[in-house]
């Protein structure tokens, strides 16, 4: 890597896989909730939304960094 933000540093990548499974167990819950109307379903994918939500807000600012730079924004 030639700059610090050229990869995600491996406990941020962690973090990162952390809150794509957050993500997918949102709209398999959300999923589940529009084909059944199940109450329990829209309740879970809520939650995990509200985890996904706070662990989005703990990225370090080096992976903040690093989604900048990629993205051409810093």
């Amino acid at each position: 890597a030639d700059s610090p933000h050229d990869e995600l540093r491996p406990t941020d990548a962690a973090h990162e896989r952390h809150i794509k499974h957050l993500g997918e167990q949102m709209l398999q819950h959300h999923d589940k909730w529009a084909a059944t109307g199940c109450f329990a379903a829209r309740g879970s994918a809520d939650g995990y939304r509200l985890q996904m939500e706070a662990a989005i807000g703990q990225r370090s600012p080096q992976a903040v960094a690093f989604m900048e730079a990629e993205r051409g924004l810093a």
